[in-house]
């Protein structure tokens, strides 16, 4: 096995901004629905976050749900304007989670209401 050492290596996790359904406080499970603008906003302020950090990434990974997908875009187009590397493009890599259905109570409000 051929390894790659490099230094510097990041690893980022970051969950969706607020989406619809999180707003009306039901469980979204696999139902694409998407961000609200404090959505929106709270994804653009990661990606400032990310780039104040100097960080900078060559891929990232998402599932298929525009939420996901949504907050990804808002996340590099922040660290593209505020780097000023507005030509870079981080490879988008999506995959669907086949093992995954969407239930008959992902609509339900959550527990505790």
């Amino acid at each position: 096995m051929n390894l790659i050492k490099r230094k510097n290596l990041h690893l980022t996790l970051v969950r969706h901004g607020e989406s619809v359904w999180n707003k009306e406080n039901l469980f979204t499970g696999w139902e694409d629905v998407g961000l609200t603008e404090k959505g929106e906003q709270e994804a653009a302020l990661g990606g400032q976050l990310l780039a104040q950090k100097g960080l900078n990434y060559n891929v990232g990974y998402t599932s298929f749900l525009r939420r996901a997908q949504d907050t990804y875009r808002s996340i590099t187009d922040e660290l593209r304007r505020q780097s000023g590397r507005t030509g870079h493009r981080v490879a988008l890599m999506r995959r669907p989670n086949r093992q995954e259905r969407a239930r008959p109570w992902t609509t339900r409000s959550c527990p505790g209401d």
